[in-house]
């Protein structure tokens, strides 16, 4: 622009002329992911691009419909792909899978005396089990089912629990069962007999003691005094038988002969 003083200014425009845009071209594919804590699966968008591309070299953006969380098994979904201003759509698959194993708690060890009177003791204990995906099923692999007799010594309880998608978790824990309970023992009553004839004494026949015990048969033994069928001093004479049983239990008692 030039004013008639002489003074000009200047300014400049571009016009393009055939200019053009390509829609990118939409390549899918199918992806598996695992289950999570709520047995659901989440994947992103571009985690399904199985290799889009864009004639103009433009950068890409993702888009998936639906966009989860996933249930378990397949899922098909629509995937947008973008330049910006033109789009290309296509489909592919999620599987979710469940790979979480379940989670087992057991007992702690157990230790008790026996039951009164039983060569065991009755004892009753909890196993817990959870899973993502629920379901699963509990099963008892060895020892006794809880409230059951379990015997004096130690017996291992073990569990596995199995959700539907076949994982696994298993556990064990002992239930020890202590026979503290001593034999029940009983003496012969006490003997008063007379001196044999020119005798300072006499000769004394009696019978062994006797026991029971809880946990089967108890052993006997004579302790102290004189054996039966010995010639006991004038005066008393105090006897004593103990018992005992296998697991070291003891029990004694005393009778005397006058």
């Amino acid at each position: 622009a030039t004013d008639g003083s002489g003074n000009t200014s200047a300014c400049t425009f571009t016009v393009e002329v055939g200019s053009c845009n390509s829609a990118p071209f939409a390549v899918c594919q199918n992806i598996t992911v695992n289950a999570d804590g709520n047995c659901e699966g989440n994947a992103a968008a571009a985690n399904f691009d199985g290799g889009s591309t864009d004639p103009d070299g433009d950068a890409l953006t993702f888009t998936v419909s639906p966009s989860g969380p996933y249930g378990l098994g397949t899922t098909t979904v629509t995937i947008t792909v973008s330049d910006g201003l033109l789009s290309s759509s296509c489909t592919a698959t999620v599987t979710v899978e469940d790979h979480t194993d379940p989670i087992i708690v057991c007992n702690a060890t157990i230790n008790v005396s026996n039951d009164n009177g039983v060569c065991g003791a009755a004892v009753s204990y909890a196993v817990t089990q959870s899973d993502n995906c629920g379901g699963s099923m509990l099963t008892q692999t060895g020892g006794l089912v809880s409230g059951s007799v379990f015997p004096i010594g130690t017996t291992t309880n073990s569990y596995v629990a199995t959700d539907a998608a076949g994982n696994t978790a298993s556990c064990a824990f002992e239930v020890i069962v202590n026979d503290n309970e001593a034999p029940v023992i009983s003496c012969p009553a006490s003997i008063t007999v007379p001196e044999d004839s020119n005798s300072c004494g006499a000769v004394v026949m009696f019978g062994n003691a006797t026991a029971t015990d809880n946990c089967g048969t108890a052993t006997l033994a004579q302790t102290s005094g004189l054996a039966s069928g010995s010639a006991f001093p004038t005066g008393t004479t105090t006897v004593a038988f103990s018992a005992t049983d296998a697991n070291g239990n003891s029990a004694t008692c005393t009778f005397s002969v006058n």
